[in-house]
């Protein structure tokens, strides 16, 4: 089991508010590894407490010793996603990994059922972001497609999350020479809770480095069915941006004599800038005739306070749903050299537990920014009306849709907040997909 672990920077009294947000940040970022790793999952349905559950899927297919061809399907999720009941003296949670795999004539051919239960001594432990498990579920599969189905499923009340995952295993063998996927991994700690740390290397589904995730591990294997004692292959390892960008990362020259050879480096990302990047592996076969080809992808998050990643202007942009007229003003006139120090003030200032190391209407602010800035932005990248009272209000209760008969492709989309006793209306005329705010028109006046 694999648990992450979030450190929180040892203090010195210059750096308290930079600390502070630090520790903010690194709960956004887990936050928003949820939002990008579930965006390149296909959910199939979610009933589960949480609207937004921290369930990861990655895949890893390779050969085993004997040279058949497997496949490692890693799960990780977050218990505070499940229901806690009292059990005697504590709290317990119930729930169980149901994976099949189906072939593309749609025939189930592998199943496997996980189960775990666990027991914390304080309800208040529920809902903290600092703890996840991995699980590992290992299938012999034939060269092909498949899909894989991963429920998982809350046994106190028997509702469950459905999830995609496609599956891809190519093992042929190109002059001899074949090579695993990809598997990209994180250091952190395991073991049980209160028991001494360990720190090691392990798969990471979520696949979101920077500010707290700073070094990314992969690994990958070399096959060669008949090596011959004076065979060897080369490889390199490079690191795509996403403005397409290659750097190369790592290159050597390797004997396949013993027929696999495991390969693992790291690479820092601390000072990559945001976004999506690929790694790509090349290895070349002996005598250099051909190339076989190897791509995982992963994600850089940042503080997105950090004006070594973003223009001072575009986090004041950020701000304008937030911050008075007159704040942008006293923001848009600080010297540089006190542009830093002057965000940090900004949210320190509206830090509603300033006792405490984390800053709920930071974390709560620009998680909602990067939902929005995905799900409800125009065709120019501005946000829409619908994503404005997205920060406004955060998720509605319930979303109702309604399609015009009377007018080619307008639909209206009621969005209901019940504990506010709230309706907030948008309607889409021409079919774009943006809704303009109809009802009541002056919620976003402010």
């Amino acid at each position: 089991m694999a648990r992450m672990s979030i450190k929180r920077i040892p203090e010195k009294s210059a750096c308290l508010l930079l600390n502070r947000l630090i520790f903010s940040t690194a709960l956004l970022i887990f936050s928003i590894t949820t939002v990008w790793a579930n965006s390149e999952t296909n959910w199939i349905k979610n009933d589960l407490n949480s609207r937004l559950p921290a369930i990861y899927v990655d895949y890893w297919a390779g050969k085993a010793d004997a040279g058949e061809p497997y496949v490692c399907l890693f799960v990780e999720l977050s218990p505070s996603d499940m229901t806690f009941t009292r059990s005697n003296d504590r709290f317990v949670a119930h729930y169980e990994i149901d994976i099949s795999v189906w072939d593309q004539q749609s025939q189930r051919v592998k199943s496997k059922v996980l189960r775990d239960s666990v027991f914390i001594d304080n309800y208040d432990e529920i809902n903290a972001y600092n703890w996840n498990r991995l699980y590992r579920a290992a299938f012999e599969l034939d060269d092909g497609r498949y899909q894989a189905m991963i429920e998982i499923v809350d046994k106190h009340n028997n509702k469950s999350a459905l999830l995609q995952q496609e599956l891809f295993v190519n093992t042929e063998e190109v002059d001899g020479v074949d090579a695993s996927d990809i598997l990209v991994a994180r250091r952190d700690a395991f073991g049980n809770s209160g028991a001494e740390e360990t720190f090691g290397i392990i798969p990471y589904p979520g696949k979101v480095y920077g500010a707290e995730q700073p070094e990314l591990f992969y690994y990958f294997e070399v096959y060669s069915e008949k090596p011959a004692i004076d065979d060897s292959v080369t490889y390199n390892v490079y690191s795509i941006s996403p403005q397409k960008e290659q750097v190369l990362l790592n290159s050597g020259r390797i004997s396949v004599l013993s027929g696999k050879v495991p390969i693992l480096h790291s690479l820092r990302v601390a000072e990559h800038a945001p976004g999506k990047y690929d790694l790509m592996v090349e290895v070349t076969t002996p005598g250099g005739v051909y190339q076989i080809e190897r791509r995982a992808v992963f994600s850089v998050h940042q503080n997105p306070l950090d004006l070594r990643f973003k223009p001072y202007a575009q986090v004041l942009d950020e701000l304008e749903l937030m911050a008075s007229k007159e704040e942008l003003e006293k923001l848009k006139s600080t010297p540089k050299r006190k542009q830093q120090a002057a965000l940090y003030r900004f949210w320190a200032d509206r830090d509603p537990t300033p006792g405490t190391e984390k800053n709920e209407l930071y974390l709560e602010f620009y998680e909602r920014l990067f939902i929005a800035q995905r799900l409800y932005t125009s065709n120019n990248g501005d946000i829409t009306d619908q994503g404005k009272v997205f920060m406004m209000l955060g998720a509605p209760d319930e979303v109702v849709k309604y399609e015009d008969k009377n007018v080619a492709f307008a639909d209206t989309q009621v969005w209901k907040y019940d504990s506010q006793h709230l309706k907030v209306v948008f309607r889409d005329e021409i079919g774009s997909g943006n809704f303009r705010l109809i009802s009541p028109y002056s919620l976003l006046d402010n």
